[in-house]
């Protein structure tokens, strides 16, 4: 599928990749056609979609993702696997894990932050400070997924890979101690629910140059063989 998706073309993109996956992915085909009807697509939408940023990039990172799994469900094995092969750690481990998971296991949260959504009030957290994050383990040869679905349902800003590995990242800054304790136990449930066997929750200082940086070191020292569930808490100051 080309990388770029027009605004127009969402809508129709969406019912299809709903009908070709209704005989290979039947639980794919009913979360897109539930997608569908609740954000009203039948509708006049290209104004909308224009003016609700998140909306349009939520919605085109679902019809890519369905692409790709609707591709897979009509290869043999060694084909999938080469398909497969040609994606980063980290995006393979959406692909193959938490996006499946998704699909076939119910989202208790789902009505909120698709509401969220759909009023224009959901706002991911400083693209800045991810975008940031990002360039320093890219440097590192550390793979980076970040996904609507992991961000509001899954406690998860980040997902890294050194494709040995994988961690999923809950990126805060500093706030107070109680706050911050009912944030680690809602994020450590969170990640229970949904069979994430390996997390770290990193609560960073704002306005320290190098702190981009340091992050992505203490992500990658995490990043490894420890016997899981790993779940870590850690300030990076």
């Amino acid at each position: 599928m080309n990388t770029r998706i027009n605004a127009k073309d969402i809508p129709s993109l969406l019912k299809t990749k709903s009908e070709e996956a209704t005989l290979v992915k039947p639980t794919l085909s009913k979360a897109l056609q539930q997608i569908y009807d609740y954000f009203e697509l039948e509708k006049s939408t290209l104004v909308r979609l224009r003016r609700n940023e998140s909306l349009a990039n939520f919605l085109v990172e679902i019809i890519k993702d369905s692409d790709l799994i609707i591709k897979m469900s009509y290869l043999n094995q060694e084909q999938k696997q080469y398909l497969l092969n040609q994606l980063s750690g980290a995006e393979r481990y959406w692909i193959e894990q938490l996006f499946p998971l998704w699909l076939g296991q119910l989202d208790g949260k789902s009505h909120i932050w698709l509401e969220k959504i759909k009023s224009g009030q959901f706002v991911k957290m400083d693209h800045g400070v991810m975008n940031q994050v990002i360039k320093e383990l890219l440097a590192r040869n550390v793979s980076c997924a970040c996904r609507f679905i992991c961000d509001l349902s899954m406690a998860t800003d980040l997902i890294a890979s050194d494709n040995q590995y994988y961690i999923c990242i809950q990126l805060t800054s500093s706030q107070s101690e109680a706050t911050l304790e009912n944030k680690v136990e809602r994020w450590s449930r969170t990640l229970d629910y949904w069979y994430i066997r390996r997390g770290l929750f990193v609560r960073y200082s704002q306005g320290i140059p190098s702190i981009f940086a340091a992050i992505a070191q203490k992500i990658i020292i995490y990043m490894d063989e420890r016997p899981e569930p790993m779940r870590e808490e850690i300030v990076v100051s």
